[in-house]
């Protein structure tokens, strides 16, 4: 473990007891190594405007900085990612950055997606960016579809803090899903759709 980690089980390595810690890592800096790839391979496309690749530089910039700043919200000081790696799960490579370097690099990421358009991201972050969107006005009511579908494991999680969250605070949410967890979590009423007709309720 290291003094700016939040775990004290803090290996890069698959292990019985940070399995979850593991897998979270993985999703985290793979996502990190694909944007890196993009980064590196879009000035490279030939036949596109210079305009067009701005836009999927901004794109793929602001999703490693998401990642990067969930990274330091999980363990604090964490490896800085900034070139493509083909194995960066040995732990005896990882080296750890202070969270004001991985912080400037976040800011220099979002600085450069600053024109990037919505209808650039992946699904997930159009999801994400949805529904930040329709919390702005702070609603007293929400009608949300599948909110958590197509979203890594980390947001996800904060998604459902953030709907209870927001009940809790007098709001209301009507919220579709086929996912018996999320439905279990988060509802205090449940009804079940069948051929547009209520068919039962609880």
């Amino acid at each position: 473990a290291t003094s700016g980690s939040k775990y004290e089980v803090d290996r890069y390595v698959n292990l019985a007891d940070n399995e979850w810690l593991w897998r979270t890592w993985a999703q985290m800096y793979g996502a990190i190594g694909q944007s890196n790839l993009l980064i590196k391979r879009i000035p490279e496309l030939q036949g596109v405007s210079q305009a067009v690749k701005d836009r999927y530089l901004g794109a793929a910039k602001f999703h490693r900085a998401l990642n990067h700043f969930n990274a330091v919200r999980v363990w604090g000081d964490v490896p800085l990612m900034k070139e493509p790696i083909v194995d960066f799960s040995v732990a005896g490579e990882v080296k750890r950055s202070p969270q004001s370097d991985v912080y400037e690099f976040i800011a220099a990421d979002l600085e450069d997606a600053a024109n990037t358009l919505v209808t650039d991201y992946s699904h997930g972050m159009r999801k994400k960016l949805s529904l930040a969107a329709a919390l702005l006005p702070a609603p007293r009511l929400l009608f949300l579809d599948e909110p958590v579908e197509g979203i890594d494991a980390v947001a996800s999680r904060q998604i459902k803090e953030l709907l209870v969250s927001f009940v809790a605070r007098g709001g209301t949410i009507f919220l579709t899903s086929h996912i018996l967890e999320i439905v279990e979590r988060l509802s205090t009423h449940i009804g079940v759709i069948a051929q547009g007709r209520l068919v039962a309720q609880a």
